[in-house]
């Protein structure tokens, strides 16, 4: 949903009670654009900050009380212009570096897994689930900002979640010799052309795309999920499962793999939209952590869903 409005006549009066969001207001052509509504995940972090409260008036930024035309709480510690709340609040600095820790520490773990850690799915299996409790604890949480030991919890699931895609890796590329640097430089691709979509606005998250992601999202679990299985039980006599069945001559996994890059990439934006509005409408620092999460988690499956897809069409 979204909703505008004039820039030149605010639809919150001063003194009045700050409605839901209100905070989260961007620029458009139009006006004023509560673009976020449609993003469950930004509507999770915000509910926290986002105050209803009546406020006082307070001078500046944008008439007394206000910024553009929004009553301000002061009482709030990310309040806009305090130097100690600029301290504390989102950054894209802060962002990108904890983006680039986890993914460093997916990498320590990959080698790990890949130099110690057998191919075996009792092996394997333990460990990805090991690593999705550690990302359920990181992050459940009712109140905000987000426990002080979310960055410990976000670094033990990159490292257990690379020690389990170590042992595949090592077994893909022994098979398909390249294949892993093929899929680096596939998934780079990928990243860097929807930075630069979002960045010069071709690309919007909307309600809609974000409903289909969703839905798209689970059923690609199911299917992952149930492959595993089919893949354990050896009920199809094929090293990628329901991902080697061929439907006119074309693999399965093929179309199953252009789903998963469309979905990291739709993650991508996402992450970008809520990454922009965060550091626009100074949030809290903790909340930065969830998006480097979902940024790498997003690159880690695009980049194993190009190596699956790159093996099946060596295969071939």
């Amino acid at each position: 949903m979204c909703v505008c409005a004039s820039l030149a006549k605010p639809s919150v009066a001063p003194g009045s009670p700050v409605p839901k969001h209100t905070l989260g207001l961007r620029r458009t052509s139009t006006g004023v654009c509560l673009g976020h509504m449609s993003n469950p995940l930004l509507s999770r972090l915000e509910k926290r900050w986002d105050d209803p409260s009546p406020v006082a008036p307070i001078p500046g930024y944008g008439g007394p009380g206000t910024f553009q035309g929004i009553p301000i709480d002061p009482a709030h510690p990310w309040y806009y212009g305090d130097p100690e709340a600029e301290r504390t609040q989102v950054t894209y600095a802060g962002l990108i570096a904890k983006a680039a820790f986890l993914l460093a520490v997916f990498i320590g773990g990959t080698a790990i897994g890949w130099m110690f850690v057998p191919c075996r799915l009792w092996t394997v299996v333990p460990l990805i689930s090991a690593a999705f409790s550690c990302l359920y604890r990181a992050y459940r949480t009712d109140g905000w900002p987000l426990p002080v030991w979310v960055g410990g919890w976000s670094a033990a699931w990159a490292v257990l979640l690379g020690v389990a895609a170590g042992p595949v890796l090592a077994l893909d590329e022994a098979q398909w010799s390249g294949i892993l640097f093929q899929a680096l430089l596939a998934s780079v691709a990928v990243f860097s052309v929807t930075l630069l979509m979002y960045a010069s606005g071709v690309v919007r998250v909307s309600a809609r795309a974000t409903k289909t992601a969703l839905i798209a999202c689970e059923a690609y679990g199911v299917f992952v999920t149930i492959n595993i299985l089919v893949r354990a039980t050896g009920l199809i006599p094929d090293q990628f499962g329901l991902r080697g069945l061929k439907v006119a001559g074309v693999p399965v996994g093929l179309a199953i793999g252009l789903v998963g890059v469309l979905l990291a990439a739709y993650a991508f934006v996402s992450a970008f939209d809520v990454a922009s509005h965060m550091v626009r409408t100074g949030a809290p620092r903790g909340g930065d952590w969830v998006i480097a999460s979902v940024l790498i988690l997003a690159l880690i499956s695009l980049y194993l869903e190009f190596v699956t897809i790159i093996a099946l069409a060596r295969r071939d």
